[in-house]
């Protein structure tokens, strides 16, 4: 599949809380996509990662002034850091494309964000919305909510396949109307 425009479609995954299932739910979609042709990069979000140990090249690079460091090996190349503050996923939407041909953005967590997400319900830890319904793509989930969300999908949590056809979908559409696409 090749995207013939600038605007690379970004999806957020969210949840309530964390272990509600992301990562693996993501790791299904991910390999459900490749193997429909999509090239795509995952982007995870979390409050736990830290760069700043100061035996390590990459902050000391950010502290003399560089605003993105990456690590690269015959094995593969990682972003390391961006800047001393937290990066910003429009940031990275920004970079990515220049390094790579993509398809789609994937996001995993950072649900404060304002750009289109899928949200992850599971009956255990809510039925309610974490994030505004005018952000939202769709609802996963293992149960019914207890709102009926007007226009939203409701995917079950286990129907991969009906999930990833959806994203092979939107990435089919126009996302102007999202601020957030490049």
């Amino acid at each position: 599949m090749t995207n013939n425009t600038k605007q690379i479609p970004i999806v957020g995954f969210i949840a309530a809380q964390s272990n509600t299932g992301k990562t693996t739910l993501l790791l299904q979609v991910v390999e459900y996509l490749k193997a429909k042709g999509l090239r795509l990069v995952v982007i995870k979000h979390g409050r736990h990662f830290n760069v700043s140990d100061d035996n390590k090249d990459s902050s000391r690079y950010i502290a003399a002034g560089a605003d993105m460091t990456a690590f690269m090996s015959p094995q593969g190349w990682q972003i390391t850091s961006l800047s001393q503050e937290e990066p910003t996923l429009e940031c990275l939407q920004k970079v990515l494309p220049q390094l790579m041909d993509l398809d789609l953005i994937l996001v995993e967590g950072y649900k404060h964000g304002s750009y289109p997400k899928i949200e992850i319900m599971r009956a255990e830890v809510s039925r309610e919305l974490c994030c505004p319904p005018e952000q939202l793509l769709a609802i996963v989930a293992d149960c019914e909510p207890d709102v009926a969300y007007a226009n939203l999908p409701l995917f079950d949590i286990n129907d991969i396949t009906a999930i990833g056809e959806f994203l092979l979908a939107y990435c089919q559409t126009d996302h102007s109307d999202w601020n957030f696409c490049y």
